[in-house]
């Protein structure tokens, strides 16, 4: 997921991932931090009420970011896109 993330010049990962949990945050350089982070918490939320990823929201550093933990081992690249 985070080389599916690193790839697309929108996203962003918090760290760099060793385990199942990926933080990370949809980024544009034309829009500001408090804009980024509340788009981010509205990606969130719609994710969330179509009830398909339960994702949770996190701040680090005063950054909102999205964090999904991959537990399901029948989770394939198709679901993560």
């Amino acid at each position: 997921f985070v080389r599916m993330l690193e790839a697309h010049p929108g996203f962003e990962p918090a760290v760099k991932a060793e385990s199942n949990i990926v933080c990370f945050r949809y980024i544009n350089d034309g829009l500001n931090n408090h804009i980024i982070n509340e788009l981010n918490a509205a990606i969130r939320d719609q994710i969330m009420k179509e009830g398909s990823f339960y994702i949770v929201k996190v701040e680090l550093h005063g950054k909102i970011w999205i964090r999904l933990t991959i537990i399901n081992p029948m989770t394939t690249e198709d679901d993560l896109k």
